[in-house]
């Protein structure tokens, strides 16, 4: 059971990032703002709320080692969530605006969660 947050650089979004078997109820999350009937075989990402100030952030759980894969996927999911809460829209024309995320989030999650190196973090 491993538990890590971050706000996210530059939008300043509270990242909450757990192993699958973290009990979500040990979260400075309210619990009526996330779903607890997923299927987390590999990992889930969903929007949250702060149960005492009711600030969105995002909650991602994903398993015990790292899999660069079920990462980057989160992490996908986790920037559209972060740009979504600031406001920030994206599409076909404009994707770097989810890709610099993506990259930043993953990267921290890469390095504060698995204790991994990353080189564009250092």
């Amino acid at each position: 059971m491993k538990y890590k947050a971050f706000r996210m650089p530059l939008y300043m979004t509270k990242i909450h990032v757990c192993t699958l078997d973290f009990p979500t109820e040990k979260l400075k999350i309210d619990p009526k703002s996330i779903c607890h009937d997923t299927n987390m075989a590999l990992g889930d990402c969903q929007e949250c709320k702060n149960k005492d100030t009711g600030s969105e952030a995002v909650l991602i759980r994903l398993p015990n080692q790292y899999k660069a894969d079920h990462v980057w996927h989160e992490s996908m999911h986790a920037a559209a969530f972060v740009l979504k809460i600031m406001g920030i829209p994206f599409d076909a024309d404009n994707m770097d605006v989810l890709i610099y995320p993506t990259e930043v989030i993953h990267g921290l999650i890469k390095q504060r969660f698995y204790k991994l190196p990353v080189d564009f973090l250092s």
